[in-house]
């Protein structure tokens, strides 16, 4: 079996700057990225949102305007492209081989990571990224209520606030240009970056491209990677309710949803692939449920979300008839506290989680997304033997101890639509 991310290879500059390269000779382009492993969650308390505002500053003192930016890359056959989520910010673009402009492509990402100014277009800028928040969150209020409701799952801890990388429009305002050169300064260094190829070129060839680009020549000074320690475990609140208008919701829903979750800490006691395992179990047990008790099917099933520096396990539904709410949030509540797992449906979700790992799509940029966000959330590109390796390893016993903890302490989300 192919397993495209067993065969990265790892280089670093004397700089720091750290290059993986995953080379497939048949192919003749190749997808690039800088990636700077500080994101939304980098941003100082009062500032949430400034690393996306810096990103977006990074491009706009570019010695080409986006647009130029843009055509240029197309009309060479390749593409450029930029993005800000929790942990990273990248630039990044593709490029066929065998063009001169590879090479200036890759000064050009130097020259945007290290050298551009951010000295103007500040409020050209906000201007263009409160019209993003505006057009994305129909009502302040609505965006204020769900970030409350996703700040109160870190209540006492240091990332009590909101987790959206663009940041309220209160945050959006204040940032100043000083705001935007020092996180550029602090955060835009060597040790602070990782290169990510994928396609044609191999790694001896990448390393003596970008020394030629100027990427050696950088000094290494400021931070060294970001890494986000394990919080201490804590409690979600008990309940937590909401009601939107209708006209708010950007989605169509029937009635409403309803969470119940529980947030287990990244602290290694709990294996990610025994929670996914847990998490299929308790889904096919929750749809059977609900069909036999309430006669209902609709968007339902529980998640397991490896956001990096916490685990979350939620179990919910959603647009179902708003009369029937009560019924169906008793209903998760039960499956909750009285759930019984079994080791045949174990073994059956076990097997699932390790035919999973083996790759259906060998696609090159499914497999440079794939190791951007292994890179931006463990630091390292996880291989799918290693994935596979550790789902067979998955004891019932394990499982089982999931349970316990979910069903110990718990939290209820309900939201109604009206």
């Amino acid at each position: 079996m192919y397993d495209p991310y067993a065969e990265f290879e790892t280089g670093i500059l004397d700089n720091g700057l750290t290059v993986h390269v995953l080379h497939d000779q048949k192919k003749d382009f190749v997808h690039v990225s800088a990636l700077i492993h500080s994101g939304s969650w980098s941003d100082p308390d009062a500032h949430v949102g400034l690393a996306h505002f810096v990103e977006h500053m990074v491009c706009a003192n570019d010695s080409l305007d986006l647009t130029g930016v843009l055509n240029w890359y197309k009309s060479e056959g390749g593409s450029f492209g930029a993005f800000t989520s929790a942990f990273s910010t990248s630039f990044q673009f593709l490029s066929p081989l065998g063009i001169t402009a590879f090479d200036d492509f890759l000064k050009h990402l130097k020259r945007m990571c290290f050298d551009t100014k951010l000295a103007a277009h500040l409020e050209k800028e906000r201007s263009i990224i409160l019209r993003e928040h505006d057009q994305g969150i129909p009502a302040e209020d609505t965006y204020r209520r769900q970030c409350d409701a996703q700040a109160q799952a870190f209540i006492g801890t240091p990332h009590a606030r909101s987790l959206t990388a663009l940041g309220t429009r209160q945050n959006i305002t204040d940032i100043s240009l000083k705001d935007v050169q020092t996180f550029r300064e602090e955060m835009h260094v060597p040790g602070n970056m990782s290169i990510v190829c994928v396609g044609g070129l191999s790694l001896s060839d990448l390393l003596v491209r970008l020394r030629r680009a100027g990427f050696e020549s950088v000094h290494a000074v400021g931070r060294v990677r970001q890494t986000f320690a394990p919080l201490k475990t804590f409690q979600q609140p008990s309940v937590q309710n909401f009601e939107f208008p209708r006209k708010e919701v950007s989605q169509a829903a029937s009635g409403g949803q309803c969470t119940l979750g529980r947030v287990v800490m990244c602290d290694g006691t709990v294996p990610a692939e025994a929670a996914e395992i847990y998490t299929a179990m308790v889904s096919e047990l929750l749809m059977d449920t609900l069909r036999e008790r309430l006669h209902l099917v609709y968007s339902a099933g529980a998640g397991f979300h490896p956001w990096g520096v916490f685990q979350e396990i939620s179990l919910g539904a959603k647009a179902f008839p708003e009369m029937r709410f009560g019924e169906v949030k008793d209903c998760i509540d039960d499956i909750l506290s009285s759930i019984t797992l079994r080791e045949d449906l174990f073994l059956k979700h076990q097997t699932h989680r390790m035919v999973s790992h083996r790759i259906h799509d060998v696609s090159m940029k499914r497999i440079f997304n794939v190791a951007l966000s292994e890179l931006s959330r463990r630091g390292s590109i996880q291989t799918l033997g290693a994935m596979r390796e550790e789902a067979a390893t998955v004891t019932f016993d394990t499982v089982l101890r999931i349970a316990d903890a979910v069903s110990g302490t718990r939290s209820v989300t309900t939201i109604h639509y009206h």
